[in-house]
């Protein structure tokens, strides 16, 4: 962990000025042994994210960006989270925490969910039960990443995943990728570089038709402003909202 707490150190004192540092995302995709809430030093995901926020938070309290912390089970999996919450010990800290789960389909998986007789009616039960009762729980919840290559079975699970996102309020995600040559997700370009994949654009449409964009405001003033994009979903609107980041 000594290990882990200098690396973050040495990444917030180089970044931790720049005006577009969203947030720090603690550890990418907790797999193998990480558990949530056993409290043993080897394995306890719950503990570690709590050791390195308070870290960060602690050490460089002038910054204002947000701490994305994923599940266990790479990053999709936050059933502990009830029972043991992250606790950075501090309300304002905490209101800056955001559980950032990655939810992919059978282009990257092979779980045997994806082959099921109900699939994928049997899917919104299996992302509700491991981390989307957070929202319902009062937490911040981003979607880190998701995607796929939008074909056979995994375009049936990327529509049914659209349509749950609408449906419970989850507009606010990040998309994998959009270079074309991740092997198994492919990207929002095509081989070319240059053609949009415009059937997996649809689909980010519908989940969120007004995206977040940054614009610089007053140039010679170096004011840049974040418009964020109201919900698709007409029973969670929430009007968009312009803050201005730096000035």
């Amino acid at each position: 962990m000594a290990d882990v707490l200098r690396g973050w150190y040495v990444v917030m004192n180089d970044l931790q000025g720049h005006w577009n540092v969203l947030g720090c995302d603690l550890k990418n995709e907790p797999s193998g042994i990480a558990s949530w809430g056993d409290k043993s030093p080897a394995t306890d995901w719950n503990s570690a994210a709590e050791e390195i926020g308070k870290h960060i938070l602690g050490t460089f309290r002038d910054w204002q960006g947000l701490i994305f912390v994923e599940g266990i089970a790479w990053s999709r999996d936050f059933r502990g989270f009830v029972e043991d919450p992250i606790d950075f010990g501090d309300p304002d800290w905490n209101q800056r925490m955001v559980l950032s789960p990655h939810v992919y389909g059978p282009s990257v998986s092979n779980n045997t969910l994806f082959s099921a007789v109900d699939f994928p009616a049997n899917m919104p039960a299996e992302w509700t039960a491991r981390w989307g009762f957070l929202r319902d729980a009062g937490k911040t919840v981003v979607l880190g990443e998701w995607g796929g290559r939008y074909l056979d079975r995994d375009k049936i699970w990327q529509d049914a995943f659209a349509e749950y996102l609408l449906t419970n309020c989850f507009s606010n995600t990040f998309t994998w990728d959009l270079n074309p040559d991740s092997d198994d997700t492919g990207g929002l370009l095509r081989a070319d570089w240059l053609s949009p994949e415009l059937e997996k654009l649809a689909v980010l449409a519908r989940v969120q038709p007004t995206p977040s964009f940054l614009s610089r405001n007053n140039p010679a003033a170096e004011q840049v402003c974040l418009t964020t994009g109201a919900f698709a979903n007409p029973t969670c609107a929430t009007p968009p909202v312009a803050t201005r980041l730096r000035s």
